[in-house]
């Protein structure tokens, strides 16, 4: 009786862990509106992003796919997140078509989203981006080597979309050529 309540407490603990860590730090994480507005302040007004080339909710979807890259570099369980955040990425590539796309636009876009990121965020990103690159890559061209990952990180249905998906590398190429230039700015 006791071993059963313990077991019962236990898997009622861990229910309420694993939901918690659903959740997103940004709202704890929000800076006030002084730091916004010095943040707002410090980011070069942008010129509208041409979006006519892309799917739908083009930009909120990328911010979503960027929310994927930033908050876990260096942690455990950072090749699970560089899976999650490629394969985000990538799925975003090939529903917009980056082959097809306008280099310019590609490049208005990437920056408009990046833009959005507070300095912390960017920081983050730039140093996750060569794990979330070299991921991609590896998804695309030696996928053995990150299959495991892959299905640990939950991500297997999204990932062989991507694998099947005849443009995949060359919208992928659009994507990580866009992302280097912006970095390397």
């Amino acid at each position: 009786m006791f071993g059963q309540r313990f077991i019962g407490i236990l898997v009622f603990l861990c229910l309420i862990v694993a939901l918690s860590s659903c959740g997103s730090n940004a709202d704890l994480e929000k800076p006030s509106a002084t730091e916004s507005a010095q943040q707002t302040a410090q980011q070069p007004e942008s010129a509208p992003v041409d979006l006519s080339g892309f799917g739908e909710n083009a930009e909120e979807n990328l911010q979503v796919a960027l929310a994927n890259c930033i908050g876990w570099g260096g942690t455990a369980g950072s090749s699970l997140s560089a899976v999650n955040a490629a394969s985000a990425l990538m799925a975003w590539a090939n529903d917009n078509s980056l082959k097809d796309s306008n280099n310019a636009a590609v490049e208005a876009i990437l920056k408009t989203c990046y833009n959005n990121m507070n300095s912390e965020e960017q920081q983050n990103f730039r140093q996750n981006w060569q794990s979330i690159s070299d991921t991609a890559d590896q998804i695309l061209t030696d996928y053995e080597a990150v299959a495991n990952t892959v299905e640990d990180a939950g991500c297997t249905e999204r990932v062989e979309m991507i694998r099947t998906n005849v443009n995949s590398a060359s919208n992928w190429a659009e994507l990580k050529t866009g992302f280097t230039k912006l970095l390397t700015e």
